[in-house]
């Protein structure tokens, strides 16, 4: 059980996003805004538990929708943000 401190330290760390990872990309590629993108952000909750890699690597690009891998997961970024997909990375 968290202490009140600790629950208080876990909730500012969550909402001031410390525990968001910075990963760059193995390759720029234009973002869904039309801004290029060198580095992705994965909030913790996200985030895979360990890896040691140090870029995402882009599967797809269309324009519109960025498939990534990292760390075993695959994600996709599009207008909507960031969002973790369900079938894993080969």
């Amino acid at each position: 059980m968290l202490s009140t401190t600790s629950k208080k330290n876990a909730q500012a760390r969550t909402r001031l996003g410390l525990d968001t990872l910075r990963i760059p990309l193995a390759a720029a590629v234009p973002g869904p805004f039309g801004i290029e993108l060198a580095e992705i952000l994965i909030p913790g909750h996200l985030a895979p538990k360990n890896t040691a890699e140090a870029t995402a690597e882009v599967l797809r690009q269309d324009g519109e929708n960025i498939d990534l891998r990292y760390g075993g997961q695959r994600y996709r970024y599009s207008r909507y943000g960031l969002e973790k997909l369900d079938e894993p990375a080969d």
